[in-house]
C-alpha cells in the first residue's frame, strides 16, 4: 500500500454575516490503489430536514442524498454511472448553490480531472459558492477542493493518503483558534480516528460506517465509551452530550462510497448510505442504477426518524426537569445495554450480514438488473428490522438505581454523612427516597444521616410521567456507629432534625408543620414538589424546648398559590435534613 506522511492542519471556524446557520458536517476522503479502493464519506448535518436517496436520470445518470428542505435538485452527497462521486462540507453558511452544483457536477463529470475544469468553467466567480469539495474516481484517484467565490478561488488537494475536513477553510488560517469550537474538535477527532486506521492499514468502508459515523467524543478528544456510566452535571445518568461528536443531535444522515480497482465497471461504485440519525439507522448499499433506490429508502429514514425520537428524548427532558439544551444529549443506554435492549444490540448483526453478503455479492460481477434486485432484498431486511427495533425502543422503561457508601465510622462528625447518588436510567421525571428510618427526600442525589445505628432498607421510588410508568430500587444500608450533631445533652436520643407531621393532612389552606430540632439550634424547612424543585422556603426558628412549628400556606416564594398535589418539606439544621410529606388538594 502506497504510505504518506499526514499533515493535520489547524484552523478557525469562519463564519459569515447575513447567512444562515451552518451545516456542521464532517467529510473526508482516502486515495485508492491497485489493492485498494478509494473511499469518500461524509456525515450530513442538517436539522428538521427529512434525508431522502433517488436516482437522478440526468447526464451521466447518479444516485444521490437530498433532503426536503433543499429539493431533489440539489445533491448533498453521490456517485454517477462513470464512477465519479462527490461530497461536501459547506463553509461560512448553508449555501443553496453548494447543492445545484454538485447536481450539476454529478450529471457531467467522470474524473477528478474532468471536475477540475467543471469547476473552472462553471462561472461562479459572482455567485455564493463556498465549501470543501471531496471527490473520487474509478481510477482511484482522490481530491480535496476548497472553493470560495467573490472572487473565485479554487485550491486542489491531490491525496494520495487521506484528509479530512469540516466547516473550515485551512487555507486562511493555519494557526489553531484560542478555544475549541465543535467544527475544530470533530476535525479533529475525525482525523485521529482515520489517522490511526491508516497508519495500521485496517482503513475501510465497515470501520467508517461502523465506528466513525456513529463515534460520540468528549471535547478533549477522548472517546464516549457507550453506553457510558456516568453523569454530567444536572444531566440524567448515562447520556451524552453530542454538541461536539462526529455523530451529532442534528446528523440527518451518513454516507461512505466506495470506489472501484481497476477494470472492475465503474457503476459497481458502492454507497453506503445511512438515511435518518446514523445512530438509530442501518447502513444499505445503493448504486447508480436506474431504477433504484426501491420506496423501501423512504420507510428507512420514516424508522429510524423514529428510532431517534427515543434516543434523544426531547419530549421526557423538556421543561419536567430544566435540562437545556436537552436536545444535544443522547441516551446511551438505549443504544446498548446490559439486557440487550439497545439500538445497536439488534441493529448491528444485521448490518454486518449486509456488509459480508454485499461484498460477496459484488465479487460474482453482478449485471444492472442483478444489482437492483439485491438493493431491493437488502433495503427490505433493513426495514424489518429496523420497525421491530423502533417497536422495542418504545418498550424501554425507566430503571431505578442507585449507590451508596455503605457504612459511617464517625461519631460526631457534620461532614459525615451517607450520600446517596443517583443511577436510574431512561431519564425518570419524578423520584423519591426512603431511608428507612421514617425519612425521605425528593432531591435527584441525597444525602442523609441516620440518628441511630443498624440495618436500614432504601428504596429510591422513580416515575415516568409521559408514560405513567414507576418503579423502585432497594438496597440494605447498614450504619455501624451514631452519625449526626450532638446537641450537648448527655443522654439524648436525638441527633438531628426530625419531621414531626403536618396537620391538617390533606390541607386546603394553611398547613401547620411540626418539627424538632437540637435544642438552641435554628433551621430551615425547603418545601419542593414531586418533581424536586424547590417551592418555598420557611424560617425554624431556635427554641428551647427543641420543638417548634412552621405555617405553610400553601403558596410558592412568589405568594402564587401552587397546584394540588404531593409536596415534601425537608428541615436542614447543622448540615442534617429530615424530611416529610404534605398532601395539598385545592
Amino acid at each position: 500500500m502506497k504510505r504518506a506522511a499526514v499533515c493535520i492542519f489547524s484552523t478557525l471556524l469562519i463564519l459569515a454575516t447575513g447567512h444562515e446557520v451552518l451545516e456542521s458536517c464532517t467529510i473526508g476522503v482516502a486515495a485508492g490503489d491497485e489493492t485498494r479502493r478509494p473511499l469518500l464519506w461524509k456525515i450530513r448535518d442538517c436539522e428538521d430536514a427529512e434525508t431522502r436517496v433517488t436516482y437522478a436520470d440526468s447526464g451521466h445518470g447518479f444516485v444521490h442524498v437530498w433532503d426536503t428542505t433543499h429539493g431533489p435538485s440539489r445533491a448533498r452527497m453521490g456517485i454517477n454511472t462513470r464512477g465519479f462521486a462527490i461530497v461536501n462540507a459547506d463553509v461560512a453558511a448553508r449555501t443553496e448553490l453548494n447543492g445545484t452544483f454538485m447536481f450539476d457536477a454529478l450529471a457531467t463529470c467522470a474524473t477528478v480531472d474532468g471536475f477540475q475544469a467543471f469547476v473552472d468553467g462553471y462561472g461562479v466567480a459572482q455567485e455564493d459558492l463556498h465549501g470543501n469539495f471531496a471527490v473520487i474516481d474509478s481510477s482511484g484517484a482522490a481530491a480535496m477542493f476548497e472553493i470560495r467565490s467573490n472572487p473565485l478561488h479554487v485550491l486542489r488537494t491531490d491525496v494520495d493518503s487521506f484528509a479530512v475536513r469540516t466547516n473550515f477553510y485551512l487555507s486562511l488560517h493555519p494557526e489553531p483558534p484560542g478555544t475549541l469550537d465543535p467544527d475544530w474538535i470533530r476535525y479533529l477527532r475525525s482525523t485521529a480516528l482515520v489517522g490511526g486506521w491508516w497508519d495500521e492499514d485496517v482503513l475501510d468502508a465497515r470501520r467508517l460506517v461502523r465506528e466513525h459515523a456513529r463515534d460520540f467524543a468528549y471535547s478533549s478528544g477522548n472517546a464516549v465509551p457507550v453506553p457510558r456510566p456516568g453523569r454530567t452535571p444536572n444531566r440524567p445518568y448515562g447520556y451524552v452530550f453530542t454538541g461536539n461528536s462526529i455523530c451529532g443531535h442534528t446528523s440527518t444522515s451518513a454516507v461512505v462510497i466506495e470506489g472501484v480497482l481497476p477494470g472492475e465497471p465503474p457503476a459497481r461504485t458502492t454507497m453506503w448510505t445511512a438515511l435518518g440519525q446514523p445512530a438509530a439507522a442501518i447502513t444499505v448499499p445503493y448504486w447508480p442504477v436506474p431504477g433504484t433506490p426501491s420506496s423501501t429508502a423512504d420507510g428507512l429514514r420514516a424508522a429510524a426518524d423514529a428510532i431517534r425520537g427515543r434516543l434523544f428524548d426531547v419530549a421526557s427532558c423538556s421543561d419536567t426537569t430544566g435540562y437545556d439544551p436537552c436536545a444535544r444529549y443522547l441516551d446511551s443506554y438505549r443504544l446498548r445495554n446490559d439486557a440487550l435492549s439497545g439500538v445497536w444490540d439488534h441493529a448491528f448483526p444485521v448490518e454486518d450480514s449486509i456488509l459480508v453478503a454485499t461484498e460477496a455479492f459484488l465479487a460474482g460481477r453482478p449485471d444492472t438488473a442483478a444489482l437492483r434486485v439485491f438493493e431491493r432484498e437488502t433495503a427490505g431486511r433493513a426495514l424489518t428490522r429496523l420497525e421491530a427495533i423502533a417497536a422495542v425502543v418504545e418498550t424501554i422503561r425507566v430503571h431505578a438505581d442507585f449507590t451508596a457508601n455503605h457504612t459511617m465510622t464517625c461519631v460526631s462528625c457534620p461532614e459525615d454523612t451517607v450520600h446517596f447518588r443517583n443511577r436510574s436510567l431512561h431519564n425518570p421525571t419524578s423520584w423519591l427516597w426512603s431511608f428507612g428510618d421514617g425519612d425521605t427526600s425528593p432531591e435527584y442525589d441525597a444525602e442523609h444521616a441516620y440518628s441511630e445505628t443498624g440495618i436500614f432498607v432504601v428504596t429510591l421510588e422513580i416515575a415516568d410521567s409521559l408514560t405513567g410508568f414507576a418503579t423502585t430500587a432497594r438496597e440494605t444500608i447498614t450504619v455501624t456507629s451514631w452519625v449526626g450533631v450532638d446537641d450537648g445533652e448527655p443522654g439524648t436520643a436525638m441527633r438531628g432534625p426530625r419531621f414531626l407531621g403536618a396537620s391538617p393532612s390533606p390541607f386546603a389552606g394553611e398547613a401547620a408543620i411540626r418539627y424538632a430540632l437540637p435544642r438552641g439550634t435554628a433551621g430551615r424547612l425547603d418545601i419542593y414538589d414531586v418533581g424536586g424543585r424547590l417551592v418555598r422556603t420557611l424560617a425554624c426558628p431556635a427554641h428551647d424546648a427543641g420543638e417548634g412549628e412552621a405555617i405553610w400556606d400553601g403558596r410558592d416564594a412568589s405568594s402564587r398559590p401552587v397546584s394540588s398535589g404531593v409536596y415534601y418539606a425537608r428541615l436542614t439544621a447543622k448540615g442534617r435534613s429530615a424530611t416529610g410529606r404534605l398532601v395539598l388538594l385545592r
